[in-house]
């Protein structure tokens, strides 16, 4: 019988590399409405499938550590599709709030590796650094084809920064100088 040849940018040590990466599918209990603490694993430039309008995709894991009620729902994933337009500046505003940075920073001093993901914002160091942020959240009852699942629902989303939220903030040593001078904002 033949071989698979997939073909493609996917390698074994691609598929080894994501494994060691850690991430864990969540089976527990998805908490109720409510205010919490999450750890920002990443955020990507990315593009709506329909519209080909830009958005940033985040995910973001609950930290249970918070508050001890919230332990049993430790790693719960929240999924952040927010797009990046006139009509949702509300919500990139509120992003900004949460990470503690301007939206001068966000348009313009946004760097992003060249899958999209996004590896800084002005001085703030986003890659690798589990950065947290407070949500308020509903959940998201199923609907056909997905699990139920926490959402913004109407009057959720980002909150503004705290400062016990994040006791590694930006990295005061870093400077504008790591911008290219011919690099592209990322939106």
């Amino acid at each position: 019988m033949p071989k698979v040849k997939w073909g493609g940018d996917i390698t074994p040590e691609a598929i080894d590399e994501a494994a060691s990466e850690g991430r864990k599918d969540y089976a527990g209990p998805i908490p109720p409405n409510g205010i919490y603490r999450f750890k920002l694993k990443w955020s990507k430039k990315d593009k709506a499938k329909e519209s080909g309008k830009p958005k940033l995709t985040s995910l973001l894991l609950l930290d249970g550590e918070w508050k001890e009620e919230h332990a049993k729902y430790d790693g719960c994933p929240f999924w952040d599709h927010m797009p990046v337009q006139k009509s949702t500046a509300f919500r990139v505003a509120r992003y900004c709030d949460a990470l503690n940075i301007t939206s001068s920073d966000f348009m313009s001093k946004m760097v992003v590796d060249e899958d999209g993901v996004v590896q800084k914002i002005g001085k703030l160091k986003i890659a690798d650094e589990d950065l947290l942020v407070h949500l308020k959240v509903v959940r998201k009852a199923a609907d056909g084809e997905y699990a139920e699942k926490l959402d913004f629902g109407k009057n959720g989303g980002y909150l503004p920064f705290r400062e016990d939220s994040d006791d590694d903030d930006a990295d005061d040593d870093d400077t504008d100088a790591d911008l290219d001078d011919d690099s592209e904002p990322a939106f």
